[in-house]
Formats: C-alpha cells, sequence, structure tokens
C-alpha cells in the first residue's frame, strides 16, 4: 500500500546516498584498474531500475534515464 510505498522510496534515498561518490580522473582509472567490482553508480542503478517497485514509485518511463525495459527481471 502507500505507507509500504513511503517506507520503501525512503529506502531507495538512503540506498542511493549511501553509495553516492565523485571520482578524479585519476582515483577512476586506478579503481578501474585495481578493483574487480563494479562502479558504485552502476552497483546502485542496475539493480534499482531493475525494481518494478521502484519503477512504480518514481513513475520511470522510456523518457528516463532509469528505464530498463517494459519486462523487468526482478532483483530485489
Amino acid at each position: 500500500g502507500e505507507k509500504q510505498d513511503e517506507y520503501f522510496k525512503d529506502l531507495y534515498y538512503n540506498y542511493a546516498q549511501q553509495w553516492r561518490s565523485i571520482l578524479r580522473p585519476k582515483q577512476l582509472r586506478n579503481i578501474l584498474l585495481t578493483d574487480q567490482h563494479s562502479l558504485a553508480k552502476y552497483r546502485v542503478n542496475c539493480v534499482l531500475m531493475r525494481s518494478k517497485r521502484f519503477n512504480t514509485i518514481f513513475n520511470i518511463n522510456q523518457k528516463d534515464g532509469m528505464f530498463f525495459s517494459e519486462k523487468i527481471k526482478e532483483i530485489w
């Protein structure tokens, strides 16, 4: 319901804030060469954009940068 959507909206905002970062070109290069994990922006955006609940709460459509597909496969 609406209360659950508000809870998840807060969760999504906090999740994204936790992972936000600013990388200088030298830092980015070093991370890309040494870290086996994906960059934070992909860890967050690629997961959220595949969530039906996220897309519904934020009214994501084909014109949005976070749009993935009509046939979303849930991650969580």
